[in-house]
């Protein structure tokens, strides 16, 4: 007989704690990725839009005979400022409850016989500037300083914190590569965390002689540290009592899974659509003013704006599968504990694997025949 003491029972506690941890921190840095994507997102949208310009032939504007132009705010308070008679004008220069006369707006008195001898540069126009209180020259500065900022916001793009400026019609450029980094980022972000949802459920399953009650536990605990990923969970178990009746403690998770779901794909396609707008900016509305400036720099635009966009596109159909894949896993798992039947998506995908796992057995039976 051994005189060495039993074996005490391996502790499973911490084991399980390691699961959750890894498949959480895989979970928190798909999350820092999409939040720098939204970030970038908007930033890009902001320097378009501080340059926009562009004509949309298919949709009419006030005129049925016009298309609907779209520019930049800052160039139409430039063009409006431009109209000195404009009440836009007027409410920026003339001090409320003042006569100001940018122009003499009364009909003009004949001149004298002596006057219409005088050659006609020599004469005064009628639409030359009255000074009033200033108000000219307080017109002057204002459309300088208006123009200055036009200038400065709509053809350099500062980045923020950096502090580095570029030209505008590098943005495409730059924009690109930005946002084809920050989408492959994503994408091995969402891979860790597929692998991190697989290989934890595997082996909490494995832990217990009941997997379905330390699957149903493992479930709820990593089901809380989620933020953008939406798992489904039991209904009857969420209700609370409330002055004898029975509420949600949160939103019923019922059709807005589905509609929050929705709406993570659709940030995830921001990069693509931003990229869009920048890409037939820079290809439609202004091809002609680059061509005029260099063309050959303007073919090079044009090619590598066509290239990444069609990079965006293709990384963006990309991690819009993966993420569908980490809703289907969390599906088909929530299928196991609550004992229902996959339907819809979540069904073909279950075939889709079924199948996978029946060829892998068949290729690998034929191998040990071989």
């Amino acid at each position: 007989m051994s005189d060495k003491p039993d074996a005490a029972p391996k502790d499973r506690s911490l084991d399980l704690e390691d699961y959750l941890k890894g498949a959480a921190d895989a979970s928190n840095r798909t999350r820092v990725i999409m939040l720098a994507m939204v970030v970038a997102s908007v930033l890009a949208l902001v320097s378009f839009l501080n340059t926009m310009n562009f004509e949309i032939g298919w949709i009419k504007g006030g005129n049925p005979n016009a298309n609907l132009q779209l520019k930049s705010w800052k160039l139409a308070r430039l063009e409006r400022i431009g109209d000195p008679r404009s009440d836009y004008v007027r409410q920026k220069i003339c001090p409320p409850g003042q006569p100001c006369t940018l122009y003499a707006d009364s009909p003009r008195t004949p001149a004298p016989a002596s006057e219409e001898t005088r050659p006609a540069e020599a004469r005064t126009a009628p639409s030359e500037f009255v000074n009033s209180a200033n108000a000219d020259l307080r017109y002057r500065q204002f459309y300088a300083a208006a123009a200055r900022d036009y200038v400065d916001n709509a053809f350099t793009v500062r980045v923020p914190f950096f502090g580095v400026a570029f030209d505008v019609n590098d943005l495409g450029l730059l924009v690109g590569i930005g946002f084809v980094t920050i989408l492959l980022l994503l994408r091995f972000s969402i891979r860790s965390e597929i692998i991190s949802l697989r290989i934890s459920f595997k082996s909490v399953r494995a832990m217990s002689k009941e997997p379905r009650e330390m699957l149903e536990r493992f479930y709820d605990l990593l089901a809380m540290r989620q933020v953008f990923t939406m798992p489904r969970l039991k209904v009857d178990k969420l209700l609370i009592e409330h002055h004898g009746e029975e509420e949600w403690s949160s939103h019923e998770p019922s059709w807005t899974v589905w509609v929050l779901r929705g709406i993570l794909k659709i940030i995830c396609c921001l990069p693509l659509l931003v990229y869009s707008l920048v890409a037939l900016h820079d290809l439609r509305s202004t091809a002609e003013i680059g061509k005029s400036i260099d063309p050959d720099h303007m073919r090079v635009l044009a090619v590598y704006t066509t290239t990444f966009w069609g990079l965006i596109l293709l990384l963006t159909l990309w991690c819009l599968w993966k993420l569908v894949q980490i809703d289907l896993l969390w599906d088909s798992y929530w299928s196991d504990i609550s004992g229902t039947p996959p339907k819809g998506l979540h069904y073909r995908y279950i075939r889709r694997v079924q199948r996978r796992s029946k060829r892998r057995l068949k290729s690998r039976a034929k191998l040990l025949q071989k």
